[in-house]
């Protein structure tokens, strides 16, 4: 009897993303941009203060301030100028006396600590001398210190972060109007069928709309690449390689969504071996997702979806995420979390299963699916857990972990 063929192992999830974030280095390209542009952008360069922060000594509050060295109780107090908020601090106060003051507002020099209204009788409403209701105060008391907040030249803001609104205003407190950012990674997005009609075509009885270009092309959006393109193909090998021979000589990303798997008419592999792709990954032991494919090809990381919706979903989240992230210059690792199942799950006994999970808090509702074709089980989902490979089902109660759909933050 000879000798059955020897199969390599599929890989699992975690060796096979490892497997290709192995092959990808960080973008170089850097753009600049106006402040309100630059939300969910990721940080070239670092940005640090241009001066003090606060750049003086000032009220953290409105009230009086005054010498705290020459304080005592029980005695008043002469109100001998007001400063508001952008005024100048004005001449030096006797240290018998104090100037009503206001929050933000420059405290004059030799001056240290600010008593609340609330804590006083207001007397200099009616130009009389003022009364404080505490015994005791001390140097700092009421004030925000000049460089409390950072010194000249400190770092703020470090590159390769992604800019959230706190970061825009940081950058305008130290006179930034432009921020040099990482360019977006341009992508390329391929859909295949034959059975898969474009709108505003009307599907016949036995074809379907394409839900896979726009929903890879929305992923593609909040993981920060710029998709630049989406066409449909026809299942015929001429098209598709001509197709592939120009996204990879032009775009950083091609993802292809159909044409992968071992039938007749997937022509996706084949017209990228044609075209000398170096394959990283051909297939991992996953569900969905096992035939996914990932490789090298001209100017471009290849990434091979399975066709069938939910398929694609998860395999973009899960391969093409920490993908782009790495070519952003940010850490790839997806942000996992624990959460507790609220019913029971069957897993796989053979693959790793990746399901489309709600979380609320720290706990996940699976909802029942018909296969990898059943987009619509996901409409109330906001993530995917990670099943063990296992026999045994998934009781309510225990603990897997989650990671939401993509976004930049």
């Amino acid at each position: 009897m000879p000798n059955a063929p020897i199969t390599k192992a599929l890989p699992r999830y975690d060796e096979a993303i490892n497997i290709a974030l192995a092959q990808v280095t960080a973008l170089d390209q850097t753009e600049t941009l106006r402040l309100r542009d630059c939300v969910d952008r990721v940080l070239a360069k670092p940005v640090k203060a241009d001066r003090d922060l606060p750049p003086f000594n000032r009220s953290a509050l409105d009230g009086y301030a005054l010498n705290a060295h020459a304080f005592s109780a029980n005695r008043t107090w002469p109100v001998v100028g007001t400063i508001a908020a952008g005024a100048e601090p004005g001449p030096a106060v006797p240290s018998d006396a104090c100037v009503a003051i206001a929050t933000g507002a420059p405290l004059p020099a030799g001056l240290n600590v600010v008593i609340a209204h609330e804590r006083s009788d207001r007397g200099d409403r009616s130009g009389k001398p003022v009364t404080f209701s505490v015994d005791a105060v001390e140097a700092g008391q009421g004030v925000h210190q000049r460089g409390a907040d950072a010194n000249e030249g400190d770092m703020l803001i470090e590159s390769h972060v992604v800019i959230g609104p706190q970061h825009i205003g940081l950058a305008a407190t130290v006179g930034v109007d432009q921020m040099e950012v990482v360019c977006k990674p341009t992508a390329h997005v391929i859909t295949t069928g034959d059975e898969v009609v474009m709108p505003p075509i009307q599907p016949a009885p036995h074809q379907i709309r394409n839900s896979n270009g726009p929903q890879t092309s929305a992923l593609l959006h909040d993981m920060g690449a710029d998709v630049v393109s989406h066409e449909h193909l026809a299942d015929d090998f001429e098209t598709v390689m001509r197709a592939l021979e120009k996204a990879t000589s032009t775009s950083h990303l091609v993802i292809t969504v159909g044409g992968v798997s071992a039938g007749d008419r997937d022509h996706v592999p084949g017209a990228l071996a044609q075209l000398g792709m170096k394959t990283l990954i051909k297939g991992c032991a996953m569900q969905p997702g096992r035939p996914v494919l990932i490789g090298q090809c001209g100017k471009s990381l290849v990434v091979g979806l399975p066709g069938n919706p939910v398929s694609a979903l998860v395999c973009s989240t899960l391969f093409i995420w920490p993908l782009i992230r790495q070519l952003l210059g940010l850490q790839p690792e997806l942000p996992w979390r624990n959460v507790r199942l609220d019913t029971d799950v069957k897993p796989n006994a053979k693959r790793q299963a990746f399901r489309p999970a709600r979380v609320n808090g720290n706990t996940a509702h699976v909802p029942p699916w018909a296969g990898s074709g059943d987009l619509s089980h996901t409409a109330q989902t906001n993530g995917v857990v990670a099943l063990p490979r296992q026999t045994e089902m998934m009781t309510e109660g225990m603990m897997l972990p989650f990671v939401a759909w993509p976004s930049m933050r």
